[in-house]
Order: C-alpha cells, then sequence, then structure tokens
C-alpha cells in the first residue's frame, strides 16, 4: 500500500515539476497545517463540546494530511543510483 501511494503522488505532474526545496516547503506546510487542524477538537474539549464524531473526522483528517505531507516531502525524490538497497 504505502509503494502504491508514493507511486500515485510522486508521479503526479505537479509533484515532479517541483524542485526538491520546494517538495520539502509544500510537504511541511501539509504537516505544519495538519498538526495546526487538531487545535479545533481540542479547543471543543475545552468548551465542553465533547462529540466523538468531530474528534474522530478531525483525527482522520490528520492523519491523512501528515502521510500526504510526508510522502511529498521525503518520498517523492528521485531515486539516486547511489542508494543500497
Amino acid at each position: 500500500m504505502w509503494k502504491y501511494l508514493r507511486r500515485k503522488i510522486a508521479n503526479n505532474p505537479r509533484v515532479q515539476k517541483m524542485s526538491p526545496a520546494q517538495r520539502k516547503s509544500v510537504g511541511g506546510k501539509f504537516i505544519i497545517y495538519s498538526t495546526l487542524l487538531l487545535l479545533i477538537p481540542f479547543t471543543g474539549m475545552l468548551l465542553s463540546y465533547s462529540s466523538a464524531l468531530v474528534h474522530i473526522t478531525f483525527q482522520v483528517i490528520w492523519a491523512v494530511s501528515m502521510i500526504l505531507g510526508c510522502v511529498i516531502a521525503f518520498e517523492s525524490e528521485p531515486e539516486s543510483g547511489t542508494r543500497a538497497k
């Protein structure tokens, strides 16, 4: 499954056009914004709005965003010939 996700994201024309620095920047933004997105359900907990559906929804969105950001930032780089397998 990981190879499938990596192949789908890395072969996206928008990702292929990016330089390695842009990939790190875009992937980092995904990671930071998804982490900041968790402030919404945490704020709801402080205000006594305890809905399990809200927490589960935001955690699923967070997990997907983290995977997407990490794949863009770290896994979509072209393979180098010196890497040992």
